[in-house]
């Protein structure tokens, strides 16, 4: 199991729910902030596999590891709401080696309240373990930046001053991470890249940013809406028109991306900002779920599923059901009125 610990005086302890195993990070510091963080690794099949990556595994597939997060979280126009939160990955029926990561975490308050979370999937790319590689670089380089950044370290999170610098320290995260990933692509003379996609919910609203072709969607009043856009080949040929959104599912190019963390040493980041209310939720997740799941199952199972991690758990089986041709992983995080 792969843990990042944000600072080195927490202290850490093993939580297991059901079958589901994950790290509960607690301490008092942190200027008084107690982070709660869930490294979804790579679960693998064949976990004696001869390119075994660096990075231990985690966990094997009937073990995949989630973390429910129940958190109050402040907000002007919703007060009293919280968030709930699940997250799985999955390697698929094809592939034997999971090249994605996922993070779930909460952020504590003096009383122990979670007033946000942290939320990201990437997707590595680059073959044999170069991708898994790629994508546990990028997770670990962004949290390491989200924790080093002023924004966070001198509490200005707390003064609720605009969007603006709430986005800047993720996309200050997220170039960090894609010089990490390149850094390390040309120390081993590699291709390795990994997309990703990352949502801070803070105040009541989701701050998201985006490289790549994982995808982010909000989900409100029994509605699907993708927030992000693919930076993909498919993509930009259904926005010229020339081919549809079923045809882009069966392209036999739908997985190259033309943008990506680690091909170049510079990086355009999207940026999102969402308000939230009760009853929304979040979905965070790689291709391997988008590209094979309809939107229609997404909506149905994302939706009317109370409980998250069975909800991650339908969505992966739906995935799988289908095909499975890649790796899979889920995050949906839900927010929730004080009487819920």
């Amino acid at each position: 199991m792969t843990v990042r610990v944000l600072h080195p005086i927490l202290t850490v302890s093993l939580q297991s729910v059901s079958e589901a195993s994950y790290l509960w990070i607690g301490g008092g510091a942190l200027l008084a902030v107690l982070f709660s963080v869930l490294l979804i690794g790579r679960s693998r099949r064949n976990s004696h596999n001869a390119h075994a990556p660096v990075v231990p595994a985690v966990q094997e597939r009937d073990e995949e590891i989630t973390q429910p997060i129940l958190a109050p979280t402040v907000d002007e126009h919703y007060p009293n709401t919280r968030i709930r939160a699940a997250a799985r990955t999955d390697p698929g029926r094809v592939r034997s080696v999971n090249e994605d990561d996922v993070v779930s975490a909460g952020l504590e308050d003096d009383g122990g309240e979670v007033r946000t979370g942290l939320y990201a999937v990437a997707d590595g790319m680059g073959g044999h373990d170069k991708g898994e590689v790629a994508s546990h670089t990028a997770i670990e380089a962004m949290i390491g930046a989200l924790e080093s950044n002023p924004f966070f370290t001198q509490g200005q999170f707390k003064q609720h001053d605009g969007d603006e610098k709430v986005l800047q320290a993720l996309r200050e995260a997220v170039e960090s991470a894609n010089r990490a990933v390149y850094g390390k692509r040309m120390d081993e003379s590699t291709n390795m890249g990994t997309t990703l996609v990352l949502s801070l919910v803070l105040n009541g609203k989701a701050y998201l940013a985006n490289v790549g072709d994982s995808r982010a969607y909000l989900l409100r009043d029994g509605n699907l809406r993708q927030i992000t856009e693919d930076h993909s080949l498919v993509e930009r040929m259904i926005a010229n028109g020339q081919i549809t959104e079923a045809e882009a599912r069966r392209h036999p190019q739908r997985n190259l991306v033309f943008r990506s963390l680690g091909t170049e040493p510079n990086v355009d980041v999207d940026l999102f900002v969402e308000r939230l209310k009760p009853g929304d939720r979040l979905l965070l997740c790689s291709d391997g779920l988008s590209n094979m799941v309809p939107e229609a199952t997404l909506i149905h199972i994302a939706s009317r599923e109370r409980n998250l991690d069975i909800a991650c758990r339908k969505l992966i089986d739906a995935a799988n059901e289908a095909g499975g041709k890649d790796n899979i992983s889920v995050v949906l995080a839900e927010v929730l009125s004080a009487e819920e």
